[in-house]
C-alpha cells in the first residue's frame, strides 16, 4: 500500500515513505518492513507473564546485561482471541538454546555470529 501511495504522488520514495509512515502512525497503524499492520483495538482479559534474566560475564563481573521476555495468554470470553498466546523476547523455553546463547553474547559483547557449543550446569 505504501508503494501504491508513493507511486501516485510525484515525490522521491524515501521522503514519501516517511510521510506516509507518519500519517499512518497518527492513525494508530504501524508499518513494519513495508507491510501495514493494524493494532489490536479490542480490550481483552489476559494472563501476562514477564521474564527477566540478568546475565553477567564470569570473567568480568562489571559486564552484565538484562534480557527480558513476555508471554500473554488471552483468557477473555471473546471467542475470536480466547486461548491465543502471544510472545515477545526470550522465554523460559529458550533457556539453553542457540537463540538464548546468541542473545546473551550479543548483549554482553556486541558481537554477532557466535554459536554456543555448550552450557554450564546452571
Amino acid at each position: 500500500m505504501v508503494a501504491a501511495i508513493i507511486s501516485v504522488i510525484a515525490v522521491p520514495s524515501s521522503v514519501m515513505t516517511n510521510v506516509v509512515k507518519g500519517v499512518f502512525a497518527a492513525l494508530g497503524i504501524s508499518i513494519i518492513s513495508g507491510s501495514i499492520v493494524n493494532a489490536l483495538s479490542v480490550t481483552l482479559a489476559a494472563s501476562i507473564s514477564n521474564y527477566e534474566w540478568i546475565c553477567t560475564d564470569t570473567l568480568n563481573e562489571n559486564r552484565s546485561c538484562t534480557l527480558s521476555g513476555k508471554k500473554i495468554f488471552i483468557i477473555d470470553s471473546n471467542k475470536k482471541y480466547s486461548g491465543n498466546t502471544y510472545t515477545e523476547g526470550l522465554l523460559p523455553e529458550n533457556w539453553k538454546t542457540s537463540t538464548f546463547g546468541k542473545s546473551v553474547y550479543l548483549s554482553l559483547f556486541g558481537v554477532n555470529g557466535m554459536t554456543p557449543v555448550s552450557y554450564g550446569s546452571y
